[in-house]
C-alpha cells in the first residue's frame, strides 16, 4: 500500500481531468483500483495464484535492516522479470498513450523506452533516482552532507555500493533486457529519465541540496482526506486522554517484539490512550494491554491523526507525511528501505526523536514523554505543516502531468507556465 495508495490517488486526480487511467500492478491491488474508480490491469498473475507473492511479503515482514533490504531487492528482481513478461501485452491491449512509472520499477522504464511511449516517474518515497552527493541514499540514517567533501564522498561510495553491488540482482535483469533491445545500460542519474519526475516528498521536508534535474518537481502528499472513511473503528472507546497513535506500516509489521515493547512502555503512561494499528487484516497480539488501549488490524489513520497528540511510526513515507501534515511530532522507529532516510529528515527538521527497533520499553517511554511534553518537537511539526499547506496539490500536479504529455517534451520547472500551474494551490 505504501506505493499504491499515493499513486492511485494521483491517478484519480488525473481522471478528474477527463482521462482514462489504468492502474497496473499485482492482483491484490485490484481492490484499491476498484475502490478508487480506476481501471486495472494485473501483472504477476501466476505468481499471485501460486502464493509466491504472499510468501515473499510474509518473509519481508519478519525482517529489518540490511536483511530486509536484500529481501526487497530479490522481490524487485522477480517483479522486473514478471514486468518484462507481462507488461508489453498489457500495453498492446490497452493502447495506453503515456505511463507514470514508480521509480522503483526499472523494467517498466526500459519497456517504455523500447516502445517509445512517453513516460514520467513517480517517487512515493524519497527519490530513488538521485545523483546529488549532498543527499545520502535513503537506506542510511544520515543527515545532509552540505558542502562537506568527506561526507559527499561517503554518500557517493554508499550509492555505488548500494546500487552496483547490493542491488546487482535487479541490475542484472535490467541489463540483459536493455542489451537485447539495444538500450544503454540502466542508470540512476535522473537527468535523462522521463519527461517529468514527481515526488510526494515536499521540498520543505527535503534536506538542503544542490539543484535537481529541471524536470523534477517536489509536490505535496498524495492522499485525499476521505480515504479511510470506510474503515470501522470503535470511536466510542476514546476516553478523552491525549492519543498516542502507533503504526508500523503494512509490510515490515510482523516483528511482534517491537509492538510488545511499545505496549509495555505505555503501561507507564497513565495520561495517554494508546491506539495501535497492526497493518494486517485480523491481526492481534497476545499481550496485556494498558487501560483503554485500542489495538486493531487496520485503523482510519487520517481521522485518528486529526485527534492524536503524537505518533510512533516506522517512518514509511505515507504515515510520516500524513502525520506532519497534521502538525504532530513523531517517535521515529525505522526498520529498513527508505525508512531510515525519512527518519533522518524528520530529525533534521526537529520534528522527531529517533529510536531503534531494539529500544527497550523504558527507552520508548522516555521518547514518548519527551515528544508529547517538550514543545519544540510539536512546533517543528507545525512549521512543516504550514509549509506543506502551500505546496503544489493534487489537481495542480494532474494539470502539470496533462500539459507535459500533451506537449511531448521534457518539463521545464522554471518555465512560466509550469510555475503558474504549481503556484495555483
Amino acid at each position: 500500500r505504501g506505493h499504491l495508495n499515493p499513486a492511485s490517488t494521483l491517478g484519480v486526480a488525473i481522471q478528474r481531468r477527463g482521462h482514462d487511467v489504468t492502474l497496473i500492478s499485482t492482483p491484490e491491488a485490484e481492490a484499491i483500483a476498484k475502490r478508487m474508480g480506476l481501471r486495472f490491469a494485473p501483472i504477476s498473475i501466476a505468481e499471485y495464484n501460486s502464493g509466491d507473492l504472499t510468501k515473499d511479503k510474509e518473509t519481508l515482514g519478519l525482517l529489518e535492516g540490511i536483511e530486509a533490504f536484500q529481501c526487497n531487492v530479490e522481490i524487485v528482481s522477480k517483479a522486473a522479470k514478471d514486468t518484462y513478461r507481462d507488461l508489453p501485452a498489457i500495453l498492446e491491449e490497452k493502447k495506453l498513450d503515456a505511463l507514470l512509472i514508480d521509480d522503483t520499477c526499472p523494467a517498466a522504464i526500459s519497456i517504455a523506452r523500447v516502445q517509445e511511449i512517453p513516460f514520467g516517474t513517480l517517487a512515493a518515497t524519497p527519490p530513488l533516482l538521485q545523483d546529488d552527493p549532498s543527499i545520502p541514499p535513503f537506506i542510511f540514517p544520515w543527515g545532509p552532507a552540505g558542502n562537506n567533501m568527506i561526507l559527499r564522498s561517503r554518500n557517493w561510495i554508499a550509492r555505488k555500493t548500494l546500487f552496483e553491488i547490493m542491488a546487482e540482482p535487479v541490475a542484472r535483469v535490467v541489463r540483459a533486457y536493455n542489451k537485447e533491445h539495444g538500450l544503454s545500460p540502466p542508470t540512476l542519474s535522473p537527468r535523462t529519465i522521463g519527461l517529468v519526475q514527481l515526488t510526494q516528498l515536499p521540498e520543505c521536508f527535503e534536506f538542503p541540496r544542490d539543484a535537481p534535474a529541471n524536470h523534477f518537481v517536489y509536490t505535496s502528499p498524495w492522499y485525499e482526506s476521505n480515504r479511510d472513511s470506510s474503515i470501522d473503528f470503535p470511536w466510542d472507546k476514546l476516553d478523552g486522554r491525549p492519543i498516542l497513535y502507533v503504526s508500523l506500516g503494512t509490510t515490515q509489521n510482523r516483528i511482534e517484539q517491537i509492538y510488545k515493547n511499545l505496549i509495555q512502555a505505555c503501561h507507564g503512561l497513565n495520561n495517554v490512550q494508546l491506539v495501535m494499528a497492526l497493518g494486517r487484516e485480523g491481526a492481534s497480539l497476545n499481550v496485556d494491554l494498558p487501560n483503554g488501549a485500542i489495538v486493531a488490524g487496520y485503523a482510519p489513520q487520517l481521522q485518528i491523526l486529526e485527534k492524536a497528540s503524537a505518533v510512533v511510526s516506522h517512518c514509511g513515507m505515507n504515515t510520516c507525511l500524513e502525520t506532519i501534515s497534521c502538525g504532530l511530532p513523531i517517535v521515529a522507529c525505522p526498520l529498513t528501505n527508505d525508512q531510515p532516510g525519512v527518519a533522518a529528515r524528520l530529525v533534521h527538521h526537529g520534528a522527531a526523536i529517533l529510536r531503534s527497533t531494539t529500544s527497550s520499553p523504558q527507552e520508548f517511554q522516555l521518547a514518548i514523554e519527551q515528544i508529547m511534553n517538550v514543545p519544540s518537537y510539536r512546533l517543528a511539526a507545525v512549521r512543516l505543516k504550514e509549509k506543506i499547506a502551500k505546496a503544489p496539490k493534487l489537481d495542480a500536479i494532474a494539470k502539470l502531468i496533462e500539459r507535459t504529455f500533451q506537449k511531448g517534451t521534457k518539463l521545464q520547472r522554471n518555465d512560466p507556465e509550469t510555475m503558474e500551474i504549481l503556484a495555483a494551490t
